[in-house]
């Protein structure tokens, strides 16, 4: 069936109960069809601006049979599925009045609240007749769509920030449940949220992250490339993600404790750190970071990993550090098919240096990062 002059046709078509496909073209033109088996008809189609202005997300039905759509210009338009063919019209229309792009498809919950997330960096939630009952400001655009999870909490995606909300929220007083800031840049692509409320984030750094529903990041994985896709979950609990290092990959389900006990003993320029084994895990990561308080343990780009290799041990020296400069360390467990734990309450310890004894004190230059106490020592 041909739909227009254009062939590129905008992102996944919707199926409607009745077996009507809804679908968008380039062009800003919705499209109803029929298939009737060999061929398809048009039932209706709306010229939703005369501006081209390129409808980038998918169709999305309600339970109601109402079907939405947003373009680029920051309009959600709303149809009801049967139409008069000369005089095909939305039921309501909402616009976000910035004129920036709807990317993201819609979500829909199971009292038909819809949740629309705009290149502006809003998210908007709107009642079944398209009035706003409550909107949050990430002040990043939200390019993906918002996950339900099956307690109702609503995820939301920025190029950053992962959001959770409680579906209930005051007008005035609109604010998260939690937040978890990812180090590099998440994609577009839309987050997967299992039964059990764990959530999955392909990043550019190429790790897919799982994120309780308490914001906890319980293991991550490490591929090669950048995750501009969304994984999905098997019937067995298995994820399968793609990655640009030209790999699928298929991740059994892992839950691999961080590790505990972490002791960090100051030395001369040194530091010895010690922890106890984590079952299931083949080696370690370890962390620094410096600071009067330690960084987000959930955000590794304030953290740098310091060895390159598995450790296989429990226990690792790091020297060559400044004299009087407080560090933290964290330490990652990792199995051997490179899943990896959320990093272990942050330990700190600062590193001093030895004065010899002199004959002259006039003559002894202390640095000033050498406190009385340590020169006592």
């Amino acid at each position: 069936l041909k739909i227009g002059s254009l062939v590129f046709v905008s992102p996944s078509p919707a199926i409607g109960a009745d077996g009507t496909i809804y679908v968008a073209t380039e062009d800003g033109t919705f499209h109803a069809i029929s298939d009737d088996g060999d061929t398809g008809r048009e039932k209706w189609s709306y010229k939703i601006s005369a501006f081209w202005p390129m409808i980038k997300s998918s169709p999305v039905i309600a339970a109601d049979g109402k079907i939405y759509v947003g373009d680029s210009e920051g309009i959600l338009y709303a149809f009801e599925p049967e139409q008069d063919a000369d005089d095909v019209k939305p039921k309501w229309i909402f616009e976000t009045k910035t004129g920036s792009a709807i990317r993201a498809t819609p979500a829909i919950g199971d009292d038909g609240t819809i949740y629309l997330g705009s290149e502006d960096g809003n998210l908007y939630v709107l009642d079944s007749s398209g009035q706003l009952q409550w909107k949050f400001d990430a002040k990043d655009p939200i390019s993906s769509t918002p996950v339900i999870g099956s307690d109702g909490t609503i995820y939301i995606k920025t190029h950053s920030e992962l959001y959770a909300f409680a579906p209930q929220q005051a007008a005035d007083d609109v604010s998260p449940k939690w937040s978890a800031e990812f180090g590099y840049a998440v994609t577009y692509a839309t987050p997967i949220v299992d039964a059990n409320g764990i959530l999955y984030v392909g990043t550019h750094d190429g790790n897919l992250y799982a994120i309780d529903s308490a914001g906890n990041m319980r293991w991550s994985f490490q591929t090669g490339g950048s995750i501009i896709s969304s994984a999905a979950i098997g019937a067995d609990g298995t994820i399968y993600v793609g990655s640009n290092d030209e790999h699928l990959y298929a991740i059994g389900q892992v839950d691999i404790n961080a590790p505990t006990n972490v002791t960090a003993n100051a030395g001369e320029r040194s530091v010895q750190l010690v922890w106890e084994t984590v079952s299931d895990a083949s080696a370690y990561a370890i962390y620094m970071a410096t600071g009067s308080e330690p960084p987000d343990t959930k955000d590794l780009s304030n953290w740098k990993q310091l060895n390159d290799e598995p450790l296989k041990d429990t226990s690792w020296l790091v020297d060559e550090l400044k004299a009087g400069t407080k560090y933290w360390f964290a330490v990652q467990a990792v199995t051997e098919g490179n899943s990896r734990s959320q990093l272990s309450a942050p330990v700190s310890a600062t590193p001093y240096a030895v004065v010899k004894a002199v004959n002259d004190l006039n003559t002894l230059e202390i640095s000033k990062h050498i406190t009385s106490e340590q020169l006592a020592q």
